[in-house]
């Protein structure tokens, strides 16, 4: 696995002895936040062990002047997308100057400013995230704005070491009146002073000014000054300095008269103290004594690390080779100074030295994984998610190039949260359990289209009282031939061939890390008509005249059973009795294509079934549209004409006895149309979330009979240079448009009732590894979606009517990880 790989690097690389007892942080159980530090944690605390993230601008974009700045909207996205994939901790810059002009001083906007940073932390403690703000003390540069005593015509040498300067003065007030205004919520984890003072000790900006000029000491007397003036009115929550790693030369900097002012050379004409020839690199003692230093009076060790790749982390004492971007070698030192030093220790950055998640294969998981192989208790990542802009250093959702590594990292930080957290290793294994085989003659017993017996596999998690039920999806056969040949093959015509070896695959990984420990079924299709056929007496093809092109016969005993309805309900009753199920708090029904429509048609009945409280659904690619495309010369038309298709396997499979009665009684006649999602999903009473593409590869392939889009493959790697011409781009344009007028009533449903995730990618099964739709993966939106079903008078603040739609007039090509790349003839930029 990638945690034994790279625990195996580790230990390749060298890891310093743990001589000390380890150090946690300790969590109280009732208030909900830090309170002490400990080697074993005193009785009324948990041991606090998180693998979170840097959602670093959620409070300047809740009260932003500047628009590339993100805003409020974009804050929100940012804590409802952390929350969505797991993630319960996260740091975030909370500085009152910079990009927020100082808003809280000025009395015609603070009430405001207390109102955007309110509504931040408010949900942030309504989902779960819990956050540590960097309260911030600026940055020593006096020719960029994050300087704050320029607010003041002073320098930042008077706001360090003059304690009754106006600088000094505005932070106090500033920071104590935001700690006094969120002390009390659960949404608070610990204060952060601010970010990386010490990189500016010792002259060691670009400014080399006395008035930006300041000493190790003197930094280290103001933290201690500022940590106690926040201690005065917090006296529980521990205080993290937020100080970075030292730097290469740390010590003989801070030891050299002048500091980095003894640096700037023609060669270095901004005195960059990594880059000063004239000062040795720190040994491996030397930074360790910076760390003791740094961190003597604080309540716990913290790290900024990058790897030790140059400028900034290639220690002397570094490991060399191929691994420098992404060892954490440096970070074990650290710690173990830390536990030495009887504090516990926060490593709050950390990610590839390159700073860039998806492009760098191999350096997010390397990090990821040995942050929890090292024994970090709590971190959190460079950066998750960046409102302000979607760039290389957020891993989500980031730029279209590194989309397919997202999903992998965010499930690595799952993993890693499970093995910080002591919990039980994932047993994917699934049992399969056959129910018994069908009578020959009319019934209603479970059983497979070839008449083999059905079965189903389980797999029990620790929530025995939440259920997922997985409905496998295969499309369709609307005549008796094209069942008979189902049989024929491994693909949907009994059980074991439908299921292939699902028993070691586990699919809640997809669903979100809520799901993670929930119980699971997994009810193979092998009926044909999406788990809706009852018909009693089996079917005898024997010797039937083969369809058009085809020419073997079934053999004289070729028989049919269409049972779908009867396998689900069996199954379900199976489990139940099997596991011991006598109550059960959530379900949530999920399928993909033709187990996607399953999921709209009998999400009801199978939260009826196992008389769950709580039921939910969980479409992928399940929205079939009515398309009645030209069927000249083409006999019979169910092989291009999507409603006749429909309309034929409805008849054959008798599949009226599975549909809701509601639907039926508004349909009489025709109530074949109950099978179709857009007049299906109106009658379904449980809520559904829709992840579905306005260009459905299937759809398109099947119905509207494009040469350049069936020349696409449905999945990577994908055929390169498929152009559609004229006369198929505008096909191609207007059945989008169609497609999505028949989507408007689910667009106009209530959110809760009908949420959706709709992308433009030319797709059939969404790879949601890769996929973002107004700005956030399919897992994101879903999660956030069930987040507000769950609680459904307090739901997350969205504005889009849990609705992330991606419409554009044809298939997206910006992502060709994600989406196929395609050409259109005739087609301006701006169409795409």
């Amino acid at each position: 696995s990638m945690l034994v790989l790279v625990c195996a690097l580790l230990v390749a690389a060298g890891t310093p002895p743990a001589d000390a007892a380890h150090v946690d942080f300790c969590l109280d159980e009732e208030l909900g936040y830090l309170t002490a530090v400990a080697a074993e944690c005193p009785r009324g605390t948990q041991a606090y062990r998180r693998a979170g993230a840097n959602l670093y601008d959620i409070f300047w974009g809740a009260w932003s002047p500047s628009a590339d700045q993100g805003n409020m909207s974009t804050s929100l996205h940012a804590v409802l997308d952390a929350a969505a994939v797991g993630i319960s901790v996260a740091r975030a810059f909370a500085a009152p100057w910079s990009y927020t002009n100082w808003a809280w001083l000025n009395p015609s906007t603070r009430d405001a400013y207390w109102a955007a940073t309110d509504t931040i932390v408010n949900e942030a403690g309504r989902v779960g995230l819990q956050l540590i703000p960097s309260l911030g003390y600026g940055c020593a540069d006096s020719t960029i704005p994050c300087n704050p005593a320029l607010i003041f015509n002073e320098t930042y040498r008077d706001l360090i070491t003059n304690s009754s300067s106006r600088t000094r003065t505005a932070l106090r007030a500033y920071a104590q009146e935001f700690v006094a205004r969120y002390r009390n919520s659960p949404a608070i984890l610990m204060w952060e002073l601010g970010n990386e003072m010490n990189l500016a000790w010792d002259a060691c900006t670009y400014d080399k000014s006395p008035g930006s000029y300041f000493t190790t000491s003197e930094g280290l007397a103001f933290l201690r000054s500022y940590a106690a003036d926040i201690r005065a009115i917090d006296p529980l929550r521990p205080i993290n300095y937020g100080l970075g790693s030292p730097r290469l030369k740390a010590k003989h900097i801070m030891e050299t008269p002048g500091g980095g002012r003894a640096c700037v050379t023609p060669q270095n004409p901004h005195g960059d103290c990594e880059l000063c020839p004239g000062i040795p690199a720190d040994t491996l003692s030397d930074s360790l004594a910076m760390v003791e230093l740094y961190y003597r009076d604080a309540d716990m060790v913290s790290a900024h690390f990058y790897g030790c790749a140059p400028p900034f982390g290639n220690y002397s004492w570094c490991p060399q080779g191929s691994d420098v971007n992404t060892t954490t070698v440096p970070l074990q030192h650290f710690k173990a100074t830390a536990d030495g030093m009887s504090k516990p220790f926060y490593v709050g950055e950390y990610g590839p030295s390159a700073l860039v998640w998806g492009t760098t294969p191999g350096m997010g998981p390397a990090y990821i994984s040995g942050i929890g192989q090292i024994g970090i208790t709590l971190s959190t990542l460079w950066a998750f998610e960046c409102p302000s802009h979607h760039d290389d250093v957020c891993l989500h959702p980031g730029s279209p190039a590194q989309e397919p590594q997202t999903t992998f990292n965010l499930n690595l930080l799952t993993a890693v949260n499970r093995e910080i957290q002591g919990l039980p290793r994932r047993n994917p294994r699934m049992s399969l359990h056959m129910l018994p085989p069908p009578s020959a003659g009319p019934s209603r017993d479970p059983a497979c289209l070839d008449g083999t017996p059905y079965g189903y596999y389980a797999l029990p998690g620790n929530a025995s009282r939440k259920w997922i039920v997985s409905l496998e999806g295969g499309a369709w056969c609307p005549d008796l031939y094209q069942c008979w040949l189902r049989t024929l093959s491994s693909f949907e015509g009994s059980t074991l061939g439908s299921s292939k070896n699902w028993s070691a695959i586990d699919w809640r990984w997809n669903y979100g890390p809520r799901f993670d420990d929930w119980s699971y079924l997994l009810l193979p299709y092998c009926d044909g008509a999406s788990y809706s056929g009852l018909v009693s007496t089996p079917i005898h093809i024997g010797g039937m005249t083969p369809d058009e092109g085809y020419h073997d016969r079934p053999p004289p005993n070729a028989t049919l059973y269409f049972r779908g309805i009867v396998n689900i309900e069996s199954a379900l009753r199976d489990a139940m009795i099997r596991y011991n199920i006598s109550e059960v708090d959530e379900v949530l029904v999920v399928g993909g294509s033709a187990g996607g429509l399953a999921t709209i048609l009998h999400v009801d009945r199978i939260g009826d079934v196992m008389g769950a409280k709580l039921t939910s659904g969980l479409s992928q690619a399940g929205v079939f549209m009515y398309y009645n495309s030209t069927c000249a010369g083409v006999t019979p038309s169910i092989w291009c004409n999507a409603s006749d298709q429909y309309r034929f396997l409805y008849t054959m499979h008798n599949a009226s006895a599975s549909m809701a009665p509601a639907c039926l009684a508004v349909h009489p006649g025709d109530d074949w149309r109950c099978f179709m999602a857009p007049t299906a999903l109106p009658y379904v009473r449980s809520p559904v979330f829709l992840w579905q593409s306005k260009f459905d590869h299937y759809q398109l392939d099947s119905f509207v009979d494009l040469d350049c889009t069936r020349a696409q493959t449905m999945a990577p790697p994908w055929h390169p240079g498929v152009v559609c011409n004229r006369n198929e781009t505008d096909r191609l344009r207007a059945f989008g448009v169609s497609y999505m007028n028949q989507f408007a009533n689910i667009l106009s449903a209530p959110g809760l009732s009908r949420g959706v995730f709709l992308t433009s990618c030319l797709l059939h099964n969404l790879n949601f590894n890769y996929l973002s739709a107004a700005g956030t993966s399919p897992e994101a939106a879903f999660n956030t979606w069930y987040e507000g079903v769950l609680a459904p008078t307090q739901p997350p603040l969205v504005e889009n009517n849990f609705h992330w739609v991606d419409d554009l007039p044809l298939p997206r090509t910006d992502n060709p990880l994600a989406c196929p790349p395609m050409g259109y003839t005739g087609v301006y930029s701006t169409d795409n």
